[in-house]
């Protein structure tokens, strides 16, 4: 199974999410590929404050460069996570992945979206990283249920 993050640049939300959550499914042994990737094509690292996060939430950063998300990338990806609503609805105009596209607002994920923390101090980033930690699990078993109804 493959999990791809979306967010707009790839330099903060989904970068982070995706490592979080790998190695959170490592942790309860789910074997799955993840990746990330953004709206905004501007190839930059992933910011300063995630990589900060993610050391004080235990994970040890990975190099990481912004990416676009493609129609290719967008059709090897069993499921698509958004940070928002509103960037679930532009993935789903522009790559037609309606069926295996969330955002973490879903009643089945986090309930909430999670707002870009660009440009913001380190706090908001912690919050961030809290409230993708917390959709960790929800992911995780979202995956396996579909992983399960694919399986039948």
């Amino acid at each position: 199974m493959k999990i791809t993050f979306v967010c707009l640049g790839n330099m903060c939300r989904s970068p982070l999410a995706e490592q979080l959550f790998s190695a959170y499914a490592r942790e309860c042994g789910f074997d799955c590929e993840t990746d990330s990737a953004g709206l905004l094509d501007h190839e930059k690292e992933m910011s300063e404050n995630s990589k900060i996060v993610l050391k004080e939430l235990g994970v040890e950063p990975k190099p990481h460069a912004s990416k676009l998300l493609t129609q290719a990338l967008a059709d090897e990806s069993d499921m698509i996570i958004t940070m928002t609503d509103k960037l679930r609805e532009k993935v789903v105009e522009h790559f037609d992945v309606d069926e295996k596209t969330y955002s973490l607002s879903d009643s089945k994920l986090l309930r909430a979206e999670v707002e870009d923390p660009y440009g913001c101090d380190l706090d908001v980033y912690r919050k961030v990283g809290e409230s993708l930690s917390r959709a960790c699990p929800y992911i995780l078993s979202l995956a396996k249920t579909l992983l399960s109804l694919s399986q039948r």
